[in-house]
């Protein structure tokens, strides 16, 4: 079956290209880069040409890096920005530890060979050296990853068969990574602000962090957040005489298009945004060099070294305050509030059983609150003292 790209004006600032992936029939979408259509029209040709170059022979022989790009182009590329991402990250640290020639030279011995090097020395992209191994349950992240770029490939007839996954010790059930956070540890975050970043652009964090802690969303979603933009996800305060949260498929895990309402306080708050400033991004942040600093991971970074200054530690391992721990203090506030199964179309959980966690949390502390007023109103100590007489 020829590939057939196509370029399309969606009204964006560039030209995008479509064209169907023979293999799953999913219709594949991706940006030219280019503004005018003579040069989209270019660039979809070029890609046109280099996804029906790639003849299926299913013998194994596509060299590794044509393979990546042609898994990118033909299915990751329909995937949420940070599914794709992740595969990507995983196949690029498979080919710099491994570095097989084509994706027939990839079996089981060189799958061993790569949970053994991670397993001692970490990913090369994060260990930088340090020699920290990662753990078994990312070991086990990392080869599912590949087990579907491999399924894919022999799903598209470019690999006769997916080579035999290594054996992985048991997974330990991870303890949590964070907790949710008291109102008290909320504003002692706030308060460490200006020392992090500067008094410049302590206002913009500021409204930040009260915004992840008001709305739940998570760290990216929060900074794609806009009033105007209904490509990704937005404030969309016409369609209901609530202000209700927009989200385009790509930009949700859950990959659905979504109207979600915003809870009473995030949305009175969001809601005292000045008219004139409601366009563009919900949540502009401002750096000392840079201004509109979004980036995920670079925001991440410095809301982790305010949760450091803070002082706030969410862990007995010494872990401090993240953005996460914000979406965490989300999740039990509303926990008293909302039944489960609302509470896991607020959060979208896919699983009721990771909302269901809130509620242990939360009934855990409601119960311990209780007993410790209770043993304060009278000593229910059992008295031990030995009395001499029975002695």
């Amino acid at each position: 079956m020829t590939i057939k790209v196509y370029v399309i004006d969606y009204g964006r600032k560039f030209f995008v290209m479509q064209w169907v992936d023979p293999t799953t029939g999913k219709r594949c979408t991706k940006s030219t880069k280019m503004t005018k259509r003579r040069e989209a029209e270019r660039v979809a040709t070029e890609l046109e040409k280099k996804l029906n170059s790639a003849v299926p022979t299913g013998d194994g022989t596509l060299p590794f890096e044509d393979f990546v790009l042609l898994y990118d182009e033909s299915h990751l590329v329909s995937l949420a920005t940070a599914s794709r991402y992740r595969s990507l990250s995983v196949l690029s640290i498979f080919q710099e530890i491994i570095n097989p020639a084509t994706i027939g030279h990839i079996s089981t011995g060189s799958l061993v060979r790569f949970t053994s090097a991670l397993r001692q020395s970490g990913s090369p992209k994060k260990s930088a050296g340090k020699g920290k191994g990662v753990s078994e349950a990312t070991l086990r992240g990392y080869l599912a990853t590949l087990r579907a770029a491999l399924s894919w490939a022999k799903t598209a007839g470019y690999l006769a068969e997916v080579p035999k996954m290594p054996r992985l010790a048991r997974a330990v059930k991870a303890k949590a990574k964070g907790r949710p956070l008291t109102d008290k540890e909320f504003v002692a975050l706030l308060r460490a602000v200006k020392p992090v970043v500067g008094r410049a652009a302590a206002k913009s964090w500021r409204r930040l962090l009260i915004g992840l802690w008001l709305s739940g969303l998570r760290l990216g979603e929060a900074l794609e957040l806009s009033w105007d933009d209904q490509s990704r996800i937005w404030i969309d305060t016409v369609s209901s005489e609530f202000p209700l949260l927009g989200i385009a498929a790509e930009a949700e895990k859950g990959f659905q298009n979504r109207l979600m309402p915003l809870t009473p306080d995030f949305g009175r708050w969001i809601l005292k945004t000045s008219s004139e400033r409601q366009t563009g991004l919900v949540f502009p942040l401002v750096k000392a060099r840079y201004k509109d600093v979004t980036h995920p991971d670079h925001v991440s970074k410095v809301i982790t070294k305010i949760g450091r200054a803070s002082k706030v530690q969410v862990s007995a391992a010494g872990k401090f305050a993240s953005a996460h721990d914000l979406r965490r203090t989300f999740g039990l506030r509303w926990s008293q509030k909302r039944y489960p199964a609302e509470l896991q179309q607020m959060m979208r959980h896919e699983n009721i059983q990771t909302t269901m966690a809130y509620y242990a949390v939360g009934s855990a502390t409601e119960l311990a609150a209780r007993l410790w007023a209770a043993d304060a109103k009278s000593d229910t100590t059992p008295d031990t003292t030995l009395n001499k007489k029975t002695q």
